[in-house]
Order: structure tokens, then sequence, then C-alpha cells
């Protein structure tokens, strides 16, 4: 069992963990920046350890369903071990690795603004594991997947079969749609935080946190084989960029919609400018995700979860979030 978890060990931390040292680098500089920002709020127990299980289990589980991972797991099923053994190694790999990497970023800043006693950090720590256990043992239960074909054999250049192929592509990996869902719930309740400014200059600012749908921005960077196949397409910018730009516009389209519809039915004052202000918004996003990932697609990430948790993501939103604060300064 040892030797199966190093095996996934070196691959998730690095042959000498140097993945390990860059991620605790990276939390001692957020726990360093905010004591000297010394910004403290108060955080009730349970939400911390809310806050820490539900955040561990969505990421150990995102690890799991990586499909290079589940692919491992399949090729180690077939050696002459228990079958036990290897499945308590992948999930021991895969656990550490999220508590580690995922979940102490979380704590380096929770218990950075917060009080907290030791008994809160010990608990935090049980919540933690437990959270990569009880996931683990949900995912293992099931049978293993079976490897979803790409879209290599579309050759053709109508733009259907690119919208066909997405749609395919997310129904078969239905932890991609969870965060789309996500965006379509925030947008029901944003309205609820946004009421007490009780104006509608603020609409901006939630066409812009409705934008932060990593999985369907990615969908290049997690299949680097359709990647490669969709750039030698002639004509590949027409046949397939434009398509996938348009695919992430009505994603985002059809979470302002909702915005606007929940804005209207709590607050009202919904005009058609600010119906084309969405439509605006939601246009120069899907762009941008689509641009970026024709021209800058993620490479070098170890599991596919990563690409979920990778600073790009937060580019395009900024941005959208900068042009929301000079539209306020403007007095939209």
């Amino acid at each position: 069992m040892r030797e199966i978890f190093w095996i996934f060990g070196r691959k998730l931390f690095g042959l000498r963990g140097e993945r390990l040292g860059r991620n605790l680098f990276i939390c001692l500089v957020v726990f360093w920046g905010l004591s000297i920002a010394d910004y403290k709020v108060e955080i009730a127990s349970g939400i911390l350890y809310l806050m820490t299980t539900v955040f561990s289990a969505g990421a150990m589980w995102q690890a799991l369903s990586a499909k290079e991972n589940r692919e491992d797991l399949k090729h180690l099923a077939m050696l002459p071990c228990g079958e036990r053994e290897v499945k308590l190694a992948y999930a021991a790999a895969l656990g550490s690795y999220t508590l580690c990497t995922k979940t102490a970023v979380l704590w380096a800043v929770v218990f950075t603004v917060a009080e907290w006693s030791m008994a809160e950090l010990a608990a935090g720590v049980c919540c933690g594991i437990g959270a990569v256990t009880a996931a683990a043992c949900a995912y293992l239960l099931l049978p293993f997947s079976r490897k979803v074909s790409t879209a290599h054999s579309h050759r053709s250049g109508k733009r259907f079969l690119v919208v066909r192929y997405l749609m395919r592509y997310l129904i078969s990996h239905k932890n991609y749609m969870v965060n789309t869902f996500v965006m379509w719930g925030l947008a029901c309740i944003l309205p609820a935080f946004f009421g007490r400014f009780d104006t509608v200059a603020v609409l901006p600012i939630g066409f812009a946190l409705l934008t932060l749908n990593t999985p369907i921005c990615i969908l290049l960077s997690c299949d680097p084989a359709t990647e490669r196949a969709v750039h030698f397409l002639p004509g590949g910018v027409k046949c397939f960029l434009v398509p996938y730009g348009l695919f992430i516009f009505g994603c985002n389209l059809t979470a302002d919609v909702i915005f606007l519809m929940s804005w209207q039915r709590q607050i009202g004052g919904i005009g058609i400018f600010y119906v084309l202000t969405a439509v605006c918004f939601a246009l120069l996003s899907a762009a941008c995700s689509a641009l970026l990932e024709w021209f800058c697609p993620l490479r070098g990430i170890v599991i596919e979860s990563d690409l979920w948790h990778h600073p790009r993501k937060y580019l395009v939103p900024a941005g959208m979030l900068l042009l929301a604060g000079v539209l306020g300064l403007m007095r939209f």
C-alpha cells in the first residue's frame, strides 16, 4: 500500500515535494499579508467547520473525478495486489493533496482574520479529514467511469457540431455543470444583497460576478488532445472559436437573465438599458474567455481539478469588475 501511495504522491506533490513546498509558501504569504492588514472578522465555530467540510469535500470530489486519475486507478487495479489496498492508497494520496494544497489556503485565510483556539483548530482539521474521507468513500463505491470519447472525429466545420460536442462533453462530465447551477442560484439571491444599496447602479457588479463560471471556460485546457486537434482544423478560428465563444455567451447570458428577473421581482426598476448592459457584459466576457482558451490554454497541470483553481480564472471577472467600477464612477 505504501508503494502505491507514493506512486500517486510523487505525481501530485512532485518527486521531491516541490509542489507542496510552493503551496506552503503561498499559504505563508497569504497569512503574512492578512496579518499586516490587521483585518479581523467574527466567524462562528459552526460556520468554520461547515466551510472546511464543504470546501474539502468539493475539492476532493473534483480530484477524484479527474479523468487522468480515473485512468491511473484503472491501471493500478490490474496490479497483482488487493483492490482494497489500491483504493485506500489512492484515497489517501488524493486526500493528502486536497488538504495540503486546497484546504490549507482556506485555513490560512480563516485562521488569520478570525479569532480561534487550539480546540477549534483541531476540530477544523478533523472536519477536513472527515470530509475528504467521506467524499472518497462515496466516490469509490461508484463503478469506474468509462473514458469519454472526444470530438476528434468531428472534422466538419459546421458550427452545430461544435456546439453538440460541447453539450455532450458537459453532460458526460456532470461535475462541470455544478458550477453553472451554482451561478444560477447566486443570480437568484444576489438582489437580496444588492437591494440594500437601493440603486440599480450596482447591476454591472452582479453581471461581473456571474462571469466566474470556470468549467465552461477551460474546456480546451482540460482536454489537451482536443485542444491540439482543433488547432489543426482548417479555419479553426471560425469553425471552433466562434461557436465556443457563443456557447460561453449563452451560459453567461442565461445567468444574467435570471439575475435581472430576480431583481425585477424583488426590487423592480429594470429597463431596456440594463438588459442591453447585461448582453454587453455577457458578450465581452465570453469573447475574452474564448480568446484566452484559444491563445493561452493552461498546460502543465497535475490534475484536472487544479484547472478550476488556477489564478487565470479570475482575469476575466476581474476585468469585468473594473469595467463595472468605471461605470459606477460615471454614475451609471
